[in-house]
């Protein structure tokens, strides 16, 4: 097998372990809560609007820049008519997304 074709098969395999799985952080990004004021930074209209994936953490503008949270995985948090949503092109990253409309 050539190492092209072995990085497609690899690739393949990725994307259908996707589509089997859900992510380990899943669960406890839905059952959190956002835009409440950060504790450790509370700055008038600063929220907790994003979402760290690997520290499974509600964080701010400020928190995602210090060195805890700097480089990992961040999700952007959307308010759209009173419910907390995640843009469809930054899910596609990281879960199967095929089937939603």
């Amino acid at each position: 097998m050539s190492a092209s074709s072995s990085r497609k098969v690899n690739k393949d395999e990725q994307v259908a372990q996707r589509k089997i799985h859900k992510p380990r952080w899943l669960e406890a990004f839905l059952k959190k809560t956002f835009f409440d004021s950060c504790p450790s930074h509370p700055f008038r209209r600063n929220e907790l609007n994003k979402y760290c994936i690997n520290c499974n953490l509600s964080v701010c503008q400020y928190c995602v820049t210090l060195p805890p949270h700097r480089h990992h995985k961040i999700l952007k948090i959307y308010r759209h008519v009173y419910k907390d949503v995640v843009s469809l092109t930054t899910m596609e990253k990281y879960i199967d997304t095929s089937q939603i409309q």
